[in-house]
This record gives C-alpha cells, sequence and structure tokens, in this order.
C-alpha cells in the first residue's frame, strides 16, 4: 500500500486554520503602480517564499562566487525537504531554495548571536516590502513544535562541514523567517523588487545589488518549485521580449482587424529612405517572424541597443546608453540622434497611412524623453507638405501599460 503523502498543513498544524476560501491577486509594476484583486491586503505565513529574499542579503554579503561555494546552485531533482540529496552529493546543499540550502544560507547571515542575526534578516525583509513587518506567533510556535525533520537536516549539514553557525540557533532562525506575516500586495512589491534590477518600486531603495539580481532569478527559475519546476517551465513558461507593436482606436474603439493583428507596425520592413539614415551596406536582420528586414529588429529596445553596438562595436544596455547621453558621451549622443531619424522614418510612412490624431509611445523606451521630444521635430519632412504632425504623448503608464493590460483581461473576457 502506498504511504499517503503528508500535506503542509499536516506538518504545521496552525495552517490548517487558515481559511481554504481566500484568493488574491497583485502586480505592481517596476513604476510602483500596485493593481490588486480579492484579498490582497489579508496577512499569511510567507513560509518557504522567503528563502528568495533572505538569498539576496547574504549573496550581497558574502559575494556570489563564495555563495556557490558553500551552498550550490543546481536542482536537487528531490523533495524540498530531501536527506537523500544532502547524502548523494557529499553532504552538500545543491541550492539555496531548498530546506537544506536555505537554513545553510541562514547560518551564513553576520551577526554575533541569535538577536543582532535576526535584526538584520528583518532589516532586509523590511527593506523589500517596505513596511515593518511581525512574526505570525501562532504559526511561529505550531512550526516549532514540528520541525524535526529540519532540525535533523541542520545537524546533518553540520556533521558534513556545511553549516556555519549553531544549528539549533539558525533552525529557531529559520522556522520566524517562514513565519513572517505577509499580504499579497506586500509580496508582488517585494518581486518586484527583482524585476527592477534590486530597486525598490516604491520607496527607490537598493534592496540588492545590480549584479546579483540575474543570479538570484537564475535560482528561481531552476529551483524555485523544488522538484516540479521543470514541469511548470515547460507547461506555463511566459516567454517575453523586447518588440515593437502598436494598435489603432476610433472613437474610442481598438480596432483589430480580420486576423487581428492591426497595429503590427514592427513587421513592416524598413523603408527604402531609411538606408540614407543607417548606409546603403546596413545588415538586414532576420526576424522572429521569419522576414528580413522588420522595424522592430531596429526600433525596439533591444535594437536601440543593438544599433549602437553595430556602429560603434561596444556592447551596451539601453538603459547604459540613456545614462551616458545624459552624461553628454559624444558616442551615446550621436546614437540617439541616429535612432530619431531612423525612428521618424520609420513613422513617416505609418503617419501616412493613417494619419492619427494623436500618437501614443509607449513602451519601455518611451520613459526616454527625448525620443519623444526628438521625434516631433523630425517628423514633418517625412510626411506629405499638407500633412499635420499629430499631437504626440508619452503612454500614461509608460512601459507598465502592457503589464496592466494583461493584468485587466478578465474583465472582458
Amino acid at each position: 500500500m502506498p504511504t499517503p503523502k503528508r500535506s503542509r498543513a499536516a506538518n504545521i498544524p496552525a495552517l490548517a486554520q487558515v481559511p481554504s476560501d481566500l484568493l488574491a491577486i497583485a502586480v505592481v509594476t517596476v513604476n510602483g503602480d500596485i493593481l490588486t484583486a480579492g484579498s490582497a491586503d489579508t496577512p499569511f505565513a510567507i513560509e518557504s517564499i522567503s528563502k528568495a529574499f533572505n538569498l539576496a542579503y547574504v549573496m550581497d554579503l558574502i559575494g556570489m562566487k563564495e555563495l556557490r561555494t558553500k551552498i550550490g546552485a543546481d536542482p536537487t531533482g528531490e523533495p524540498f525537504n530531501s536527506v537523500m540529496a544532502i547524502e548523494l552529493h557529499g553532504g552538500k546543499p545543491l541550492n539555496p531554495l531548498v530546506n537544506a540550502g536555505a537554513m545553510a544560507t541562514v547560518s551564513l547571515v553576520n551577526g554575533s548571536d541569535s538577536d543582532e542575526i535576526w535584526s538584520n534578516m528583518i532589516h532586509n525583509f523590511n527593506n523589500f516590502a517596505n513596511t515593518a513587518l511581525t512574526v505570525n506567533q501562532e504559526i511561529y510556535k505550531s512550526e516549532s513544535a514540528t520541525n524535526q525533520h529540519n532540525r535533523g537536516i541542520a545537524w546533518l549539514l553540520d556533521s558534513y562541514g556545511y553549516f556555519y553557525n549553531t544549528p539549533p540557533m539558525i533552525v529557531d532562525l529559520y522556522t520566524r523567517m517562514c513565519s513572517l506575516n505577509i499580504t499579497t500586495s506586500q509580496l508582488a512589491l517585494m518581486g518586484a523588487c527583482y524585476a527592477n534590477g534590486g530597486v525598490n518600486p516604491v520607496s527607490k531603495k537598493r534592496v540588492v545589488k545590480d549584479e546579483n539580481v540575474p543570479a538570484i532569478l537564475a535560482e528561481l527559475c531552476m529551483s524555485g518549485l523544488y522538484n516540479s519546476t521543470g514541469d511548470w517551465m515547460y507547461k506555463a513558461g511566459v516567454p517575453a521580449k523586447s518588440g515593437v507593436g502598436g494598435g489603432l482606436v476610433l472613437n474610442g474603439k481598438s480596432i483589430t482587424g480580420h486576423s487581428y493583428i492591426t497595429g503590427e507596425f514592427g513587421h513592416i520592413r524598413l523603408p527604402v529612405d531609411a538606408l540614407e539614415v543607417v548606409g546603403r551596406d546596413f545588415p538586414l536582420l532576420r526576424c522572429g517572424c521569419g522576414q528580413l528586414g522588420c522595424i522592430e529588429n531596429y526600433l525596439s529596445g533591444r535594437g536601440f541597443a543593438w544599433l549602437y553596438e553595430h556602429f560603434y562595436q561596444q556592447p551596451l544596455s539601453s538603459p547604459e546608453i540613456v545614462a551616458q547621453w545624459q552624461q553628454h558621451d559624444p558616442r551615446a549622443q550621436a546614437h540617439v540622434e541616429r535612432y530619431l531619424d531612423l525612428l521618424a522614418v520609420c513613422l513617416g510612412n505609418i503617419l501616412t497611412i493613417v494619419d492619427p490624431d494623436l500618437l501614443v509611445l509607449g513602451g519601455g523606451l518611451s520613459n526616454f524623453t527625448a525620443i519623444s521630444e526628438g521625434v516631433a521635430q523630425r517628423l514633418p519632412r517625412h510626411l506629405l507638405p499638407v500633412a499635420r504632425v499629430p499631437r504626440i504623448e508619452r503612454a500614461r503608464h509608460g512601459d507598465a501599460g502592457g503589464m496592466r493590460g494583461a493584468a485587466f483581461l478578465h474583465l472582458t473576457h
């Protein structure tokens, strides 16, 4: 007869008392916009999600290289509390998101005693959440009474030399960390700190070093759902990219078109007069749609960066180029001028067909105000003599418009 699986509530009896009908959705953009539905402000115990944020503190503290040496960065292929995974790999925890690795990570937090270590930990969590978090005492007491398995894992790691402080104290701190009260809104804000390159989008404070964010996201991608991570990424992974799209609104209603592709301006090919801007020998890149020379390859955020590398043989991200432009770097300034000329050429063709009253610029590059201002000055020479340049405005929600639209799709479907 198969052994029945123990639920999380069976391991922590107090969790069984949490109402099962609570449901909430919260989205926080990198601009600090907060969108919620349901019980988004009802507190609950953060449990294992806390691992992703204590990881940030320790990685900032000791560095990515040392953390990988002490903890590892590989999926276990085993349950989150597996002892077998430890034994099969010489007593070393494989990643900081399973219980063994998470407790070992807590054991690396600096401090001379339990109080000082906890003070450093909770200060980090408060910075992520932009509020003072508190421990759910009921959950903490319940979990402390039933965490024998974690205590055993801690002593096992200690026996192999992969635990870096006193096991009983660290298990208690780990249990306290997992018992922090959090709301869905607060948790969404904490996650948005990673989306915003390590900066809290509401407080504007840096909560984790920029260079450590990709490594933490990689850990979450590989092991965030333990031994189910692969299935999740295979079935529900969300692909994302930078591109150029659009839409047409007539009398307050969007026009979809026969095939629902109205506004896919990014897949118009480079017009011939664009070559006067970039040169006759300019490469026509293969687009994801299969065609050559689609304008989104050159006008999107990644296109903005590609153009810079093409002309100056130096790879820089779009934010880095904008930062150099703001510092009056000659290359960056010449690059922005060239980009604006190219954008005006492409928009000129589109506006000649559509002749709109209003042109709204959104996406990541819309945050760079020089684009909306500069393109307006260049457009007249690319339009018919009788045409008037439409009013040009930046999207009200900037680069968060797409996320807001996705979040509110349920209102119309």
